[in-house]
């Protein structure tokens, strides 16, 4: 829940600070595509949410 939090803060904050909070989804896209390509989560993700999760809420974040 701490990482889904601070995914919310930081899609609220690159929106003051001028940018699109999109990037982020964007970005989780890429690291998505990578985590299956390689076929095993990288260690520093295991205690983060899952990345279709992450997208998920991301996108509802952003959605205009």
């Amino acid at each position: 829940s701490h990482e889904l939090e601070a995914d919310r803060l930081g899609v609220d904050v690159m929106g003051r600070a001028g940018y699109d909070g999109r990037d982020a989804v964007m970005f989780w896209r890429r690291m998505t595509e990578i985590i299956t390509a390689q076929g095993e989560p990288l260690p520093w993700l295991s205690t983060h949410p899952a990345s279709d999760e992450r997208l998920r809420i991301l996108e509802e974040l952003t959605a205009a």
